[in-house]
């Protein structure tokens, strides 16, 4: 695989889809944490999908396509959209996060991709996240009514191994 995806990384090794990958984030510093796990695959349209369980407030199916794309499932629409591309530095459409249509790449090198989100409400949505090699989404931060709020990642196990941050 490395070898078809050799410039500048693989989408895969932005967010390492693996079944039993898992993530834990607090938010802010304090004792709130989230849990985001690859819970199980499946396959459909000729293509694998695999369920993240506390990456949205629902489960949620997610795949790789090619070098550069993270794809989700729109079950209401019956449809695939565009969760994030890695490569686009140019603007592009997302429907996926509240009150956030448009992101695109700020920052990428071999360690970090950043993705800014373009918000259209006041106190709410997407403002940002990052992903890591190898590691997958590294932190993100939403806003609210309260103001802003980022989730650091505390630890993580990717295939197989336990990681701390």
């Amino acid at each position: 695989m490395m070898a078809a995806c050799a410039a500048p990384m693989c989408a895969q090794d932005y967010f390492p889809l693996t079944v039993g990958n898992r993530w834990e984030y607090s938010v802010d510093g304090n004792r709130t944490r989230r849990i985001v796990e690859v819970t199980g695959s499946e396959q459909f349209g000729g293509k694998v999908w695999y369920r993240v369980k506390g990456l949205d407030a629902y489960d949620t199916l997610l795949r790789l396509e090619g070098s550069s794309k993270l794809l989700a499932w729109d079950s209401k629409n019956q449809q695939e959209i565009l969760r994030v591309n890695f490569d686009s530095f140019t603007p592009y459409k997302v429907t996926h996060a509240l009150c956030s249509d448009q992101a695109s790449i700020v920052h990428r090198d071999n360690e970090e991709v950043e993705v800014l989100y373009r918000n259209v409400c006041a106190d709410a949505g997407l403002v940002h996240e990052t992903y890591r090699a190898s590691i997958g989404l590294k932190e993100w931060t939403t806003e609210s009514f309260v103001g802003l709020r980022t989730w650091k990642l505390i630890s993580a196990r990717i295939a197989g191994r336990e990681l701390s941050f």
